[in-house]
């Protein structure tokens, strides 16, 4: 997992194409804000899914993890908080299928981290990270506008 402000995005993209590809769609964004929608970057290999919606509390929400790609969530105005806990220290509840690179769980008391992440901050989760987006920071709903891009791992 990674967690660091826009800025430093390049750090990690390691030259990697799809990479620089989700900051160069985070940067004009910033200039020219994309409505809610899926953006192909680079066909199934990298895409952006610009959302809206309104954060809540922690407890009504379930953790996530994906297989196939790494998760970058971009955060451009509003805050959430998020929580990170390794795949293996909770109860899957909802398994891969076919078609779905999202598997649910639950749990987590144990071995969860928690921390907010504000405009102009992104995280970045692999297939061993299990992560609750989304939560409201104190329980307190609010609107956030994320990017989440997708780059398939090879």
């Amino acid at each position: 997992m990674i967690l660091d402000r826009v800025e430093n995005f390049l750090k990690y993209a390691h030259k990697n194409q799809n990479s620089i590809l989700a900051y160069d769609f985070i940067m004009n964004d910033q200039k020219n804000p994309n409505p809610p929608g899926r953006y192909d970057l680079d066909g199934d290999r990298c895409y952006a899914m610009v959302q809206t919606y309104d954060t809540a509390p922690a407890a009504e929400k379930d953790y996530e993890a994906h297989r196939l790609y790494a998760d970058v969530q971009y955060i451009a105005d509003g805050e959430e908080q998020m929580f990170w806990a390794p795949v293996g220290s909770l109860t899957n509840t909802v398994p891969f299928a076919d078609g779905r690179d999202a598997a649910f769980y639950t749990g987590g008391e144990d071995s969860a981290r928690c921390f907010t992440v504000r405009a102009g901050e992104f995280a970045v989760f692999y297939p061993q990270d299990a992560h609750k987006p989304g939560c409201a920071v104190d329980d307190l709903p609010a609107g956030v506008r994320k990017i989440v891009i997708k780059i398939l791992l090879d």
